[in-house]
């Protein structure tokens, strides 16, 4: 694999240092990377345009433009990351953006760390000219310009806050159609996403949230229905909240009067997997929120709770479950809740009544 990687540069002394080291890793390394070199802001933006993985920046440029021009250019325009190497690092103010002082890290560490980095295949899949971008493009002209006769007649029977949410669910679903037949496991960080609020008074099923004096979180499993606003207000006064347990507390508990490693590895295995306990769902800790460490959704703690306490500053919103996450939950929860203990019986009289009064029908004969 080749790293394409933009230098924005205008010190040659350091061109000729950034050289040198690319060399001396293909020999070493046995990493191969192509750069680009631009000597001003405007020769740095029209390279952006070409295929480029990673830029490293100079943020004092010769003349007026400056380096910390192209960083707010690349957040705002461009999914391409980008390292700075600054002699003023504090007056860089970006969170996506490492900035490293002027000698502070040696080219050859740098450029193995770009090298980690576009490894992971994130650039690929959605970087500016990855998996999703080609897709997109492909997506707009055969499937929704094309048909542009139908979209104007969708658009023409609803309003235009209907159509855009058609036609960003019809765009997501051909999304979800790259995946391969074949999928790979998950990993626990694909379980949550950040909900995407539009309305801070509407809840989501799968959302989880936190109680401030409690301490405690909880996982809101009203049906989706239920939860559609209508004059602010969603459709039922109580909203279902279902507590989550500590995880840890939960692993403890089950475990500790085992004593045999094999059992114990058998017991944690069906708690993860959710076959320990039918009242049982397991959340995995979460890397984006460090805060949470893992729980069990407990479907017996069901706790109806007011709207209005909801959205009060009682109860913090943290995360929501993935959608595919959402419906396992929901119907387990159903099948908890569903179940029914049939009917009891004294069996053993009822089959001896029956085998009697079997004996006594007369013989009838078969043809």
């Amino acid at each position: 694999m080749v790293y394409k990687i933009l230098f924005v540069e205008d010190d040659q002394q350091l061109i000729e240092s950034l050289k040198s080291t690319v060399n001396r890793i293909r020999r070493e390394d046995l990493l191969e990377f192509k750069i680009e070199f631009a000597n001003s802001v405007n020769k740095a933006v029209e390279l952006l345009s070409t295929e480029i993985d990673y830029v490293i920046i100079d943020i004092k440029l010769d003349g007026e433009e400056t380096g910390d021009v192209l960083v707010d250019k690349l957040t705002r325009e461009y999914r391409i990351p980008a390292y700075v190497v600054s002699g003023t690092p504090e007056k860089i103010d970006s969170p996506y953006i490492t900035v490293y002082k002027k000698g502070e890290k040696e080219y050859g560490s740098l450029l193995k760390d770009i090298a980690q980095e576009i490894d992971t295949g994130l650039f690929k899949v959605i970087g500016n000219r990855g998996i999703i971008e080609e897709s997109m493009n492909n997506f707009f002209w055969e499937r929704l310009y094309k048909n542009i006769e139908l979209w104007k007649k969708i658009s023409s029977e609803r309003n235009s806050g209907e159509t855009e949410k058609i036609i960003l669910r019809y765009t997501l679903a051909h999304l979800q159609e790259l995946l391969d037949q074949e999928i790979v496991t998950y990993e626990p960080l694909e379980m949550y996403i950040q909900s995407q609020k539009t309305d801070l008074n509407q809840f989501k099923t799968g959302e989880v949230v936190y109680n401030i004096d409690k301490k405690k979180y909880y996982i809101v499993l009203s049906p989706a229905c239920d939860l559609v606003l209508r004059n602010g207000r969603p459709k039922v006064d109580n909203i279902i909240l279902v507590e989550i347990l500590d995880a840890d507390v939960i692993f403890k508990e089950k475990t500790e009067v085992i004593s045999q490693k094999k059992k114990k590895k058998r017991v944690i295995e069906d708690l993860l997997k959710n076959n320990f306990s039918n009242n049982l769902y397991w959340l995995p800790e979460n890397s984006f929120y460090p805060e949470f460490k893992g729980g069990f959704i407990d479907f017996r703690n069901v706790f109806p709770t007011q709207y209005d306490d909801l959205v009060s500053n009682e109860f913090e919103l943290k995360f929501k479950l993935q959608e595919n996450f959402v419906k396992n939950v929901l119907s387990q929860f159903s099948v908890y809740y569903g179940r029914q203990g049939q009917p009891d019986f004294n069996f053993s009289k009822l089959t001896q009544d029956i085998i009697d009064k079997v004996g006594s029908y007369p013989d009838v004969e078969h043809s």
